[in-house]
């Protein structure tokens, strides 16, 4: 999957073009693919699927709640 792609020269976060949230928004802005988390996250599960292995989300790494959040619940 890839939560993030061009088309016709504008670029998309999940179906929505960025231009759209820089405009509503502002810039700078950070957009985070929430389908592209947890995708990345299910894909690493189902590798150490089997091993004695706990999955840890370092909040220092990125500390915003949307994302600490959406790990949270996985």
């Amino acid at each position: 999957m890839n939560a993030f792609n061009l088309r016709n020269g504008q670029l998309y976060a999940e179906n929505v073009a960025l231009s759209q949230i820089a405009d509503r928004f502002g810039t700078p802005c950070f957009v985070y693919s929430r389908s592209a988390l947890v995708e990345t996250f299910k894909t690493f599960a189902r590798a150490v699927d089997g091993m004695n292995a706990t999955i840890c989300y370092a909040v220092k790494a990125n500390g915003n709640l949307a994302v600490v959040n959406t790990f949270a619940q996985l």
